[in-house]
């Protein structure tokens, strides 16, 4: 059995949420998507899903060599490691879901490089930091704005994956209140996302989102 990857590279312009200049707004508006024909096979064993609920990619920016693709086991609470050079798996990562070092239910991981890797569960607004060795875990909690949901976190049904920009996190969210019973003048206004200071956990709503 294999994992097949289909792949779409994109020209990815890293934008911020807040206090956008004219010429990053304009630059935002002429990215552009390719499609590819070239469709990656990985081997899976018999304890992996060959439809993973979360994928995440990590492009090595200097030689390529290290190009990663993190995929979830959400069966296992596993955090399986593959090498799109080799289509191989490199290492899996096994994580307990209580105790001192659970990190609960895992929905979600943002990988900034190999030694900040950030696990996000379903269980609340909480986010855990490891690196690619797994012999450092860090514990975080926030308090999300008042009325609006823990982040969504999401890779496969609609785009919605945290980014850290300038000393915060940056997460999708609902926002308070029923979206079925608002205007759409009231769904024009509404924040549809947040950010979460890396130092003291707080959290300020976002007048637009752009990611």
């Amino acid at each position: 059995m294999t994992l097949r990857v289909l792949f779409c590279f994109v020209i990815i312009l890293n934008l911020g949420c807040v206090s956008k200049t004219n010429e990053e707004l304009n630059l935002a508006k002429k990215l552009v998507l390719i499609e590819s024909d070239e469709i990656l096979e990985i081997p899976i064993d018999s304890v992996t899903s060959n439809i993973s609920p979360y994928l995440y990619s990590y492009l090595d920016k200097n030689t390529g060599e290290n190009d990663l693709l993190f995929s979830l086991n959400t069966f296992n609470n596993f955090l399986e490691i593959y090498s799109t050079k080799k289509a191989t798996l490199l290492k899996t990562l096994t994580f307990e879901r209580e105790g001192p070092e659970g990190v609960g239910n895992l929905n979600g991981v943002f990988v900034q490089n190999l030694d900040s890797i950030f696990l996000f569960n379903s269980d609340g607004a909480s986010y855990c930091m490891i690196n690619i060795q797994n012999d450092a875990l860090i514990k975080h909690r926030f308090k999300e704005p008042l009325g609006y949901s823990v982040p969504m976190i999401s890779s496969t049904k609609f785009s919605s994956i945290p980014f850290i920009h300038k000393g915060s996190f940056f997460f999708k969210a609902l926002p308070p209140g029923s979206y079925s019973t608002k205007s759409n003048e009231e769904l024009a206004a509404t924040n549809l996302g947040y950010r979460v200071d890396l130092k003291t956990g707080e959290s300020t709503e976002l007048p637009f989102f752009i990611h």
